[in-house]
């Protein structure tokens, strides 16, 4: 039977807390570089295929809302939009927002998802639109990654004055290789 010395036993801790260390390392290096290259995808995006908004078309949505993937994440999300020309329902814009991991850890992730939408013409209550993005959830604490991220946006909005929108949508899509689903509740209005 073999007996460890105290000197034996230190250098294999050392050498096993080396060894998480390193890996720990190499993943934050991993995510570092995921997000990286997300935020590369959304600023061409921004630069090649996005037309210069019209003055007096930019608006701005706001609301509680939550990410539901590999767990759950509530938050707050905003999304910035203009119009694509100053007569075309499609508008081009980014959803942001921080959502916080839940559980016994803390993390924080902000999605970056430039998109398109198409509000369809209607002279009913409520207005239906549809959009589609792509782009990154950067990923910040214990519990998160970043990944790359494709959504569907469905959505409805009912005007409550000429300043003031409502509207409830959900965004349906993938977050690396885990389905998506994040409905939003909130006021859209110009800026």
């Amino acid at each position: 039977m073999e007996f460890l010395t105290d000197e034996l036993a230190v250098a294999q801790l050392n050498s096993a807390q080396q060894r998480r260390t390193i890996k720990s390392n190499t993943s934050r290096g991993d995510s570092l570089k995921t997000a990286m290259k997300c935020l590369l995808v959304v600023g061409l995006f921004f630069t090649i295929l996005v037309p210069k908004a019209e003055a007096g078309s930019v608006y701005t949505q706001i609301g509680p809302g939550f990410i539901f993937a590999t767990g759950s994440a509530p938050g707050v999300s905003a999304s910035f939009l203009g119009r694509i020309t100053r007569s075309s329902p499609a508008f081009f814009g980014i959803d942001t927002g921080a959502f916080f991991t839940t559980g016994g850890t803390f993390g924080l992730n902000i999605p970056l998802v430039p998109y398109l939408v198409y509000y369809f013409p209607s002279r009913d209550l409520f207005k239906p639109w549809l959009g589609f993005g792509f782009g990154a959830l950067l990923g910040f604490g214990s519990g998160t990654s970043s990944d790359f991220v494709i959504f569907f946006k469905p959505g409805v909005r009912v005007s409550m004055n000429r300043q003031v929108d409502l509207f409830i949508e959900t965004r349906l899509g993938l977050i690396g290789p885990n389905l998506a689903f994040a409905p939003t509740v909130g006021a859209m209005f110009e800026i």
